[in-house]
């Protein structure tokens, strides 16, 4: 078996030191894949059971606390907002407005980091007015031009009250940056529609999306511009579940399910916003950790040295050997499986450095799953309760049946530290 690295570049340890191996005969923690056909058979569904509120409703009860960790755009909030469609209350008419902001911006990023990877690899379009589409939209999508362009009438687009959208932007807590994409898609969603449609962009060029770090669910979006361009647009669960913004403050909801408060806490998982999970660590019962088995070709935003999913489980490592966490269950959700499972065809495992000591059948799903559950156990073994699940978090029948699993498991873990089970 592989042990995890030790070369973190998180201090969350207070003085702990993550130098030592773990020993291979002490047993690993169990891991699940949820057939969730399977699962909806073996489990009543019952709303009787589950208070959905996104409140307290009894102060004086205790509250069971989980954080959810992991490194950056490996799904924790995706799992979070499939929390508030699972238990809480619906999106209001803001938030709606909110995801439509955002959802139009991610687009936008989507389409110029493909324009952007173009330019890096060479491909060429196959004649000069595809060329000067792709300069156009290029230079349209350019946030830099954007001030220029509002100068110049669109006859194809009706009138955008720019000013008003960026005035309201503090109101929808989106930034000045993100609302500007979104007005750049509601203006030239039809140049990128074009571009999308081309076989060099919608195949060649997204199949080589790691390497600009392209967000593999953002292709929703460039399938349906027109959709999202509409005045009317309002965003579908799946929508939201795949929109991407980053998570730069600790974001709490509580929820009361079964006859118990929970407290969930979602934190930003760069390397610049770990220093604060220290902050949250008090009175901790749970910590779901996410890593992306996807992002295993994949290189960081922060360092374009260090690989996703090996800094994944290095910071794993770290969180299940440093003392603050040490009573706290830890459940590690290995996301991402559907996009895994996709990827693995075109992209050997073996053939990224890292994880050159495959010895797997190349294309196998069952072979990479396995490969790197042994590697992520490696870094759980000081853990006698620990699990291990298989998602996909933009499947809400299937985190249904995770969340609750992960929530028993945590509550059985909780009696026995209160001394009520042996």
């Amino acid at each position: 078996m592989g042990n995890c690295l030790h070369s973190v570049s998180l201090d969350i340890s207070k003085g702990d030191n993550a130098s030592s191996t773990v020993s291979s005969s002490e047993a690993l923690p169990q891991y699940v894949y949820t057939d969730t056909k399977l699962a909806k058979n073996n489990q009543k569904r019952g709303s009787g059971n589950s208070s959905k509120t996104g409140t307290n409703e009894s102060s004086a009860r205790e509250t069971i606390k989980v954080l959810f960790l992991g490194a950056g755009e490996s799904g924790k909030s995706t799992l979070f907002k499939q929390l508030r469609i699972l238990y809480g209350t619906p999106f209001t008419v803001e938030e709606e407005e909110f995801y439509a902001i955002v959802i139009r911006s991610n687009a936008v990023v989507a389409m110029r980091k493909l324009l952007e990877l173009k330019d890096k690899i060479g491909d060429e379009l196959e004649s000069d007015d595809e060329k000067e589409l792709c300069d156009d939209v290029k230079n349209r999508l350019d946030l830099s031009s954007f001030e220029r362009s509002q100068s110049q009438e669109d006859p194809s687009e009706n009138f955008l009250p720019v000013n008003e959208l960026l005035r309201n932007r503090s109101r929808k807590r989106v930034s000045e940056e993100v609302t500007k994409e979104s007005i750049l898609l509601l203006k030239y969603w039809r140049d990128m529609q074009s571009l999308w449609s081309k076989k060099i962009f919608n195949r060649d060029l997204w199949l080589q999306r790691n390497l600009v770090n392209i967000i593999d669910g953002h292709k929703h979006y460039l399938n349906s511009l027109e959709r999202i361009a509409a005045s009317d647009y309002v965003p579908t669960v799946e929508d939201v579940l795949l929109s991407r913004l980053q998570t730069t403050r600790a974001v709490r909801e509580h929820y009361f399910i079964d006859g118990v408060d929970f407290e969930m806490v979602d934190v930003g998982g760069q390397r610049s916003e770990r220093k604060k999970w220290m902050r949250l660590v008090d009175s901790l019962d749970g910590v779901i950790f996410v890593a992306a088995l996807s992002e295993y070709d994949q290189r960081m935003s922060e360092s374009r040295s260090t690989n996703r999913l090996m800094e994944a489980i290095e910071l794993l490592w770290s969180t299940c050997n440093s003392k603050p966490f040490a009573n706290a269950s830890v459940i590690l959700f290995l996301n991402k499986m559907d996009v895994f499972a996709e990827k693995i065809g075109t992209s050997d495992i073996r053939d990224v450095p890292e994880f050159s000591d495959f010895t797997g059948k190349p294309g196998s799903v069952e072979d990479g799953l396995n490969y790197f559950t042994e590697k992520f156990s490696g870094c759980m073994k000081i853990r006698t309760m620990s699990y291990i699940h298989v998602t996909n978090a933009t499947d809400t029948d299937n985190m249904e049946f995770v969340f609750d699993a992960s929530r028993s498991l945590i509550l059985s873990q909780n009696l026995k530290k209160s001394g009520f089970l042996g």
